[in-house]
């Protein structure tokens, strides 16, 4: 999971959404084993060195990541770790408003694998920059009710209900 660098710290919301994205992205390609989401948000809000959490998954790369959401105004850093060789093969943030979370988020993915040296397919290719939505606002509202969903309570469920109606509203599509 992504961590919360926001001023409130009010955004978990939004880091596990960039985090889901990037499992859901990544997992698009066969050269890669990518840990599931389900297992990965597991690691949430636990302090465990990053080299011991590599090892009991036995993964040799790691994508530690935080993000920062103010208003309207979004910052996603990420370094992508070689855990075998020590080495940071590279790190880089993005800036950018919500409105072009889904651009930042493939260029968050194409970082990824440009650090990893991957070639992938045209349908690779295709899969990596495929847009859930192309609203925003919807997209936001989802990334709500999943965390929602999560508390795994009735009137948690309602409320991620709720959230899901408000944005097919706004992308009958999404």
């Amino acid at each position: 999971p992504f961590e919360d660098l926001s001023p409130g710290q009010d955004n978990g919301w939004f880091t596990d959404g960039i985090a889901s994205e990037m499992v859901n992205t990544l997992s698009n390609v066969k050269a890669l084993k990518v840990i599931d989401w389900n297992t990965s948000s597991m690691l949430k809000n636990k302090k465990v060195r990053t080299v011991d959490i590599a090892k009991d998954f036995s993964v040799r790369y790691f994508i530690e990541g935080q993000v920062r959401k103010f208003d309207n105004q979004i910052k996603i850093s990420m370094n992508l770790l070689d855990i075998e060789t020590g080495d940071h093969l590279w790190q880089d943030s993005l800036r950018g408003i919500m409105d072009d979370i889904f651009d930042i988020q493939e260029k968050c993915a194409a970082k990824v694998l440009e650090g990893l040296k991957l070639h992938l397919t045209k349908e690779e290719q295709e899969k990596v920059k495929k847009k859930p939505t192309g609203n925003a606002e919807a997209y936001e509202l989802f990334l709500k009710a999943s965390e929602y969903f999560q508390r795994q309570t009735k009137s948690d469920f309602e409320r991620a209900l709720a959230l899901c109606e408000e944005a097919v509203q706004l992308d009958s599509r999404f």
